[in-house]
């Protein structure tokens, strides 16, 4: 994989990222066999990315794949060259492509707010695992905050193994914390009321 990062001071948010001048670029590489996917937290913003992408790539090459797509919706986007999903689908979703000799996805662009995100959206690309072809790399960009931005900056232009990126990514703040959420007191806080009612 090869990881681009913007920090969310930089940019408006995921669609400036895949902007008209870049959707030129992704016509370019779907026009040469390549495969793609943007993967966004705000099902807003793939709709917009969506409509904006209608009008310069042929509406069978995109479809999107989130949470409110209908059943056939999800059919046909499965066999899209460019999928447009939210983390709805991204968590039990493998963006498949059967025949395909190298990885299934070429490029992929993904905001993230967490570090636990983070990892998820690159491990969406770049998977060679049983196929013949394990030399091309996935060319990912991302989105993230300025703690994740500024933490990964000392690594620019540096090979990361991926226990290395993980290592990296678990020492940033994670959507699902139990253990902080735990040593907050927020469940005793919870209970305060009952325990003044029962004294």
């Amino acid at each position: 994989v090869r990881l681009t990062l913007y920090a969310t001071s930089e940019r408006s948010g995921i669609e400036s990222l895949v902007d008209a001048a870049e959707a030129g670029k992704i016509a370019t590489r779907l026009g040469q066999g390549e495969s793609g996917a943007v993967i966004s937290n705000a099902l807003w913003r793939i709709n917009q990315i969506y409509d904006a992408f209608r009008s310069s790539v042929a509406a069978d090459r995109v479809q999107r794949l989130t949470g409110a797509e209908s059943s056939e919706g999800r059919a046909r986007a499965r066999a899209a060259d460019l999928i447009l999903a939210t983390p709805t689908v991204d968590l039990g979703y493998n963006f498949d492509r059967p025949g395909k000799r190298r990885q299934s996805i070429d490029f992929l662009y993904f905001d993230a707010r967490f570090g636990d995100e983070l990892v998820q959206r690159i491990g969406r690309a770049g998977r060679v695992l049983g196929k013949p072809v394990t030399d091309c790399p996935s060319d990912v960009v991302g989105l993230v905050p300025d703690e994740i931005y500024q933490r990964f900056q000392p690594y620019d232009g540096q090979r990361l193994a991926r226990p290395e990126l993980a290592r990296l990514a678990a020492e940033l703040p994670h959507r699902h914390n139990l253990f902080a959420y735990l040593r907050s007191g927020a469940i005793g806080e919870a209970f305060l009321p009952i325990f003044h009612l029962h004294g």
